[in-house]
């Protein structure tokens, strides 16, 4: 499980000696065939990702090392951990034999020999793509607000971000490795699977090429770059190949459309994950709550409600403060926050502020 971090084996499943790349999984015993197991991928983000916060809150708080921070601070979502959700979403997006199969055994790459059902290959999918997103759309949000703090009271500092917005994404300054990798078409940065056609050790947390904030940001930027070339081709006519992108930039209008209505796009989906994450948060909390007290007696008196429990708490304050940063950095550009419409990638009706 070296390339599936973080996944769960249920009770009563046995796993033969396979290579399974699928992180953040469920496998358990199969329903349909006797002896064979049944793979979920990227159960746990979206089914359980209060699992996955609680893990967070509790290494952070069970820290004691006051010279090892660097070893003992890194976070579960990270960029080695991103490549790996990558390649995986990746493999579930190949189109499998036959249309009406139900079931894809041997036909998905990282599955190992486990089935893996059509409904679980959508989820897969669906819950890859909106971790990775929200992963990157984080570093956006976090770098345009730092701009903004910084020229705080700077009646120029709208022109500022605009200029950083169209020059980070079509002029590359000072980063050579994700042109190539972007004209190359070849995803420097996010293939593993060199790596994964030969047994390997995992890569440590603190072992990671990428620590510096600016490397975030560059395989941050790059992955919206990848996922969101959609939004970008919609509303500033990138081209097909991103190679050429710079010979179509202007500094402010692309086909009559701003940087600033980009980033306003960009920003809104963001907001829109969060909402979604901080929901799955509590729902999966509250599922365990029903659970429990079915089963387990007096499990109301040890165990605290989803209402009330502090990891909970916590998401939905971070969902509100992400929210509220981006009405801020909108505020500049005398926007508000609209609704994203995550179908067709438009904005909807105006969003209450906070």
């Amino acid at each position: 499980l070296t390339y599936s971090p973080y996944s769960i084996v249920a009770a009563g499943a046995a796993l033969d000696p396979q290579r399974i790349a699928m992180p953040f999984s469920l496998i358990l015993s199969s329903t349909s065939e006797v002896g064979k197991n049944e793979i979920i991928p990227g159960w746990l983000l979206q089914s359980s990702p209060y699992t996955i916060v609680r893990s967070e809150t509790k290494f952070q708080q069970r820290r004691k090392a006051k010279r090892h921070s660097f070893y003992t601070g890194w976070k579960i979502i990270r960029p080695s951990v991103v490549n790996l959700c990558y390649m995986a979403r990746q493999n579930l997006l190949m189109k499998h034999a036959g249309e009406n199969d139900k079931t894809l055994p041997k036909k998905v790459s990282g599955i190992g020999r486990n089935s893996l059902t059509e409904r679980s290959q959508l989820m897969g999918i669906k819950a890859y793509t909106d971790m990775i997103q929200r992963y990157a759309l984080r570093g956006l949000l976090d770098q345009t607000k730092s701009l903004v703090v910084s020229g705080d009271g700077d009646s120029d500092v709208s022109v500022k971000v605009d200029a950083w917005l169209s020059r980070e994404f079509f002029s590359f300054p000072g980063n050579e490795e994700i042109k190539r990798c972007i004209e190359s078409g070849n995803d420097v940065l996010l293939n593993t699977s060199s790596r994964m056609s030969n047994a390997s050790w995992p890569v440590l947390p603190w072992e990671e090429e990428i620590q510096k904030v600016d490397d975030l940001w560059h395989h941050q930027r790059f992955i919206i770059q990848k996922e969101l070339s959609s939004l970008l081709q919609k509303h500033l006519s990138i081209p097909s190949n991103p190679s050429s992108a710079t010979s179509v930039a202007k500094e402010d209008q692309i086909d009559g459309r701003s940087s600033p209505f980009l980033l306003k796009v960009l920003l809104s989906k963001l907001v829109q994950l969060e909402t979604d994450f901080a929901a799955r948060v509590y729902k999966s909390k509250y599922r365990d709550d029903i659970r429990g007290k079915n089963t387990v007696p007096g499990y109301e008196k040890y165990h605290v409600g989803a209402s009330d429990d502090p990891v909970i708490v916590a998401v939905q304050k971070e969902a509100k403060r992400v929210e509220k940063d981006v009405v801020d950095v909108l505020r500049i550009f005398s926007m508000s926050l609209d609704e994203y419409d995550d179908k067709s990638g438009e904005m909807g009706r105006s969003r209450s502020r906070l």
